[in-house]
């Protein structure tokens, strides 16, 4: 968990802290790192870590609580889910390119966290476990691609995959 209080200087080290993981998350794998790296990356004490962070999944948990505030207010006033998804995504790649470049799971748990509902019926929580799998497994192969595809064509597959879950391949 992450505890970011108000307080400006709390932020600026937060965001400090992340960009420094971003950095080194480009060439280290995430079960690889430690304080001491992100520490010496970016100059705050372990004090100040710990102050903020409780762990280094915690860094990359606070900046998707971040888009995720974004991406829900884009929701809100979209039409096609579908476009606003690869829209926002492709507009914040750097985040997702690092979480994808680590491992899906991680992504897939942060998506759960925001839009999971105790109130979903046994049916509802299946169909909600297969829309975050399916879209954070295609949003990890688009980015793992280099995304070749654009928006409009990730838009199109995305559709199409939707409208033949019939179609299993098992």
């Amino acid at each position: 968990m992450y505890h970011i209080s108000n307080d400006l200087r709390a932020k600026k080290s937060a965001e400090k802290i992340y960009r420094s993981l971003r950095h080194i998350l480009f060439n280290k794998s995430i079960e690889h790192i430690t304080i001491t790296d992100i520490k010496n990356e970016c100059g705050v004490s372990r004090a100040t870590f710990y102050r903020l962070f409780d762990n280094v999944i915690d860094v990359l948990e606070m900046k998707m609580d971040y888009f995720i505030l974004l991406y829900k207010k884009d929701l809100l006033q979209s039409q096609d889910h579908i476009s606003t998804f690869y829209n926002f995504w492709n507009n914040h790649n750097d985040f997702i390119y690092i979480l994808s470049k680590q491992q899906e799971h991680i992504l897939k748990k942060l998506f759960i966290k925001h839009f999971y509902q105790t109130s979903y019926n046994k049916l509802d929580l299946y169909l909600f476990e297969v829309q975050i799998s399916v879209m954070t497994g295609l949003l990890s192969k688009w980015v793992e691609r280099g995304k070749q595809e654009s928006v409009d064509e990730m838009i199109k597959i995305t559709k199409q995959i939707l409208n033949n879950t019939s179609k299993l391949l098992f």
